[in-house]
């Protein structure tokens, strides 16, 4: 059974952020989709979960050249349908906080936000439209 009505049968997908917890749950809900014949999961931590469909990969939104290469390997066995974005951070560590007041809004922390929940997506774009389908 498909559980979304727009795949087809031999859908291929590469999921970003996939060791994460929302990563890790649209991984598991492809992988029991019938129409889902191949998901890259995708991420800087090793996905663990071994589920039938599934290829583990390395990716690294901090790193350009990490999301070519991770481009080109998906590349290498056939055209993508759908590339999923699960990557994002809201905090990291001790010095990254969400800010409650606008003192402590501060250009290291802006700008590591901005890296990763903005620049990251965009690369992911720039290297992984390409490999889609076309009209999928």
């Amino acid at each position: 059974m498909s559980l979304v009505s727009s795949f087809s049968p031999g859908t291929r997908i590469a999921v970003i952020g996939s060791s994460g917890a929302i990563g890790q749950a649209v991984v598991k809900l492809l992988s029991d989709d019938s129409h889902v014949a191949a998901i890259h999961a995708l991420s800087r931590s090793v996905f663990k979960q071994k589920l039938p469909k599934v290829t583990p990969g390395h990716i690294d939104l901090d790193d350009e050249d990490s999301i070519a290469a991770a481009a080109d390997v998906v590349a290498q066995s056939g055209a993508l349908d759908l590339v999923f974005v699960a990557s994002g951070i809201l905090w990291q560590g001790d010095d990254l906080r969400p800010e409650k007041a606008m003192r402590e809004i501060g250009l290291e922390g802006l700008t590591r936000l901005f890296a990763i929940n903005a620049a990251g997506p965009a690369l992911v774009a720039k290297h992984f439209l390409p490999q889609l389908r076309k009209g999928s």
